[in-house]
């Protein structure tokens, strides 16, 4: 879908709204799949990390089975962040703007994911299960977590996302995903948007 470039900013933000096509299998599930402490209780181990770090997977329990690779998507000219590939992997996992980190209390980290219309990809299991009060856990190796309490669900109708609005705050993370109708390859006629708080002690 063509990106949608956000106003410049003081602080790096996301700049658009991912979506794609294509056919292929996810598996989701309601429990989570983990370690023991993650399936015992999601905000296992949750503490405000030390320091910003670039995540490397991500993990919701008991929404997404598993954990997800995430990925660094390569910003467009206008400022735009770009989608994971389209792929059987790229269906799989969550894109990430490289200009933000995990675990920063003075910024925003931006992810995005895809949604296909036949329902298999990550967006379509996060549109389905992912509700207030479900935690995301962001990790970097065994060094390094950041977990966030999903605070507001929202839904907008593309043209109409205030971008500016949204996209800005202090220890957050967003998550952005199409969904709607969709109207012809890569145009849905909605964004949905996740907006969570980072946990600084579980």
């Amino acid at each position: 879908m063509p990106a949608l470039a956000l106003p410049r900013l003081a602080r790096p933000l996301a700049r658009a709204l991912a979506c794609s096509v294509a056919t292929a299998l996810l598996t989701v599930g309601a429990n989570a799949v983990g370690t023991p402490a993650q399936a015992a209780s999601p905000t296992a181990g949750c503490t405000a990390p030390a320091r910003p770090f670039k995540p490397t997977r991500a993990a919701i329990p008991r929404v997404v089975s598993g954990s997800r690779a995430v990925v660094k998507v390569k910003r467009t000219r206008s400022g735009a962040i770009g989608t994971p590939p389209i792929s059987a992997r790229g269906k799989k996992v969550y894109g990430w703007d490289p200009e933000t980190r995990a675990g920063d209390r003075s910024n925003i980290v931006i992810m995005d994911a895809h949604t296909w219309p036949d329902g298999s990809a990550l967006g379509n299991a996060l549109l389905k299960r992912l509700h207030s009060g479900a935690v995301i856990r962001l990790t970097r190796g065994k060094g390094h977590l950041a977990c966030y309490r999903v605070t507001k669900r929202t839904s907008y109708p593309r043209s109409k996302v205030p971008m500016a609005k949204i996209y800005s705050g202090e220890g957050r993370l967003a998550i952005i995903v199409c969904s709607g109708k969709r109207i012809s390859a890569a145009n849905w006629t909605r964004r949905t948007v996740w907006f969570a708080t980072l946990i600084e002690t579980a």
